[in-house]
């Protein structure tokens, strides 16, 4: 899905790093969103951007689906995702020159 808006509400950890180079491994746009995005700021972020996906920590998944998203994911499940999928050996060979 290149090109494609892929929303991260959630906070610095593992998981949130290895989702980023993910996205961008992927050719997708990452969106950050914080944590405590509420409301009316939460639906001007997520109408403006349009994302694909969202993820979201385990602790702010009610507010994301207050404001209406639907494709969406908890970090918990993308934890897990990782975790079942075995290791993909990177070479310098793999590197984007430009």
């Amino acid at each position: 899905m290149p090109g494609a808006h892929v929303a991260l509400m959630m906070r610095n950890s593992p998981v949130s790093l290895a989702l980023l180079f993910a996205i961008a491994r992927a050719g997708a746009v990452w969106v950050p969103i914080n944590v405590a995005a509420r409301g009316e700021n939460l639906g001007y972020i997520l109408g403006h951007a349009k994302p694909k996906l969202i993820v979201a920590d385990d602790d702010v998944m009610a507010t994301v689906a207050s404001a209406g998203a639907t494709a969406t994911a908890s970090t918990s499940e993308a934890d897990a995702a990782m975790r079942n999928r075995p290791a993909l050996p990177l070479s310098v060979a793999d590197a984007d020159p430009d």
